[in-house]
């Protein structure tokens, strides 16, 4: 078997498959302390392992790494090379080992969408789950127009989405703006010539009030959105951010930004972490990471 003839499995496709609730194992090949710094961690069936190429290969028996030869093995590392040679190397003992094409790189850009209940004025909620950073983004569909929410920087996921949703873009809304995240709104407001929202506040600097260099629409406490039947509208929520906003529709969906959680809050820019939480209020375990309430 050469590497090239390997069995592979897309980072897409595992996802998918893990959101599922497929009982898979992930084996990731790297260092510990990339590991540390991010790994798979997706899916309630998840087993993940952690063991780098280094100690693979030197294990005089690999039962003693507790990987489970009924089912099956993901193999992850940085870029989808190395994880081939761990692949080849559990298949000849006969494991059911696939290598992660892309490797973590390509795992950081995986959307995986979920459909949410819809509203009366709304046909489709859909959320995009970005897995490998922790971050959700939303599109509203009404009478064929959305509303895109808090995009990632990989638009062409939202082109693929809207097309198969048969919806037109009319505005794309931050919730935040925030040094922890890299947004995609102003990409995709340009792309598809839409009007880009932001709250005052977040468009210029909390340090010096210097303003932001980026084309913006003012959306302050109050303010509202309409398009197709449906209207947003907008709540101030400072907090996580000086311009923090959430998003309601039909007295039902609360879109919450980073400003609320399940089992947390958002905290602002000045805090320390406390122990099991980030400083932007996700929860590194034990919570859901939707940031959606609905009544």
């Amino acid at each position: 078997m050469t590497r090239d003839s390997l069995p592979q499995i897309a980072p897409q496709e595992l996802a998918e498959r893990l959101d599922r609730g497929e009982p898979l194992q992930v084996l990731d090949v790297r260092a510990p302390e990339r590991v540390e710094r991010g790994h798979v961690a997706l899916g309630s069936e998840l087993d993940f392992h952690a063991h780098p190429n280094s100690q693979l290969f030197a294990t005089p028996d690999v039962a003693t790494l507790q990987l489970d030869a009924a089912r099956p093995i993901a193999v992850i590392c940085g870029h989808g090379n190395s994880s081939k040679k761990a692949t080849a190397f559990l298949r000849e003992r006969g494991y059911e080992a696939y290598s992660v094409i892309g490797g973590m790189a390509a795992w950081e850009t995986v959307y995986v969408a979920h459909r949410l209940s819809p509203t009366p004025s709304l046909s489709h909620v859909v959320q995009l789950d970005r897995v490998g950073k922790r971050a959700l983004s939303y599109i509203l569909v009404s009478d064929g127009d959305a509303v895109v929410i808090d995009p990632g920087r990989h638009v062409e996921r939202y082109d693929a989405l809207l097309a198969e949703l048969r919806a037109t873009p009319a505005a794309v809304v931050d919730t935040h703006m925030h040094a922890d995240y890299l947004s995609g709104a102003r990409a995709a407001a340009t792309r598809w010539r839409v009007p880009y929202f932001l709250h005052a506040a977040d468009a210029v600097s909390p340090y010096d009030e210097r303003p932001g260099r980026l084309t913006n629409q003012g959306l302050g406490d109050g303010d509202t959105i309409a398009f197709g039947r449906a209207t947003l509208r907008a709540a101030h929520v400072p907090g996580h951010t000086l311009g923090s906003i959430a998003l309601l529709a039909d007295d039902g969906l609360a879109l919450t930004g980073d400003f609320l959680f399940v089992q947390s809050i958002g905290r602002t820019w000045r805090d320390v972490p406390t122990p099991g939480r980030s400083c932007c209020g996700r929860a590194w375990s034990g919570s859901d990471r939707r940031g959606l309430e609905t009544s």
